[in-house]
């Protein structure tokens, strides 16, 4: 126990950098060309921690999740439903 708390006073703690939040698109992005895989929400292609399946789509990250959790995707709603 002594190890340990001797140990625990003797870290350095290294702050993280200030990363401000990314803005969030105001509309949806069309569909790529290619056919990629693309978020249900906002149309993005690209995601930092992996695709999130939401019961109704695709989703790029949490906010993308919560605006599809209780209805369809702005993208899907805008490109992918039958005019």
């Amino acid at each position: 126990m002594d190890d340990a708390r001797n140990e625990y006073r003797r870290h350095e703690y290294q702050s993280e950098p200030y990363r401000p939040r990314r803005q969030r698109r105001t509309g949806a992005m069309p569909c790529p060309a290619d056919g990629a895989k693309h978020c249900d929400n906002c149309g993005a292609t690209s995601t930092v921690g992996g695709w999130i399946v939401a019961s109704l789509g695709l989703a790029c990250d949490v906010d993308c999740y919560d605006a599809m959790s209780d209805s369809t995707g702005a993208h899907a709603l805008q490109y992918h439903t039958a005019q």
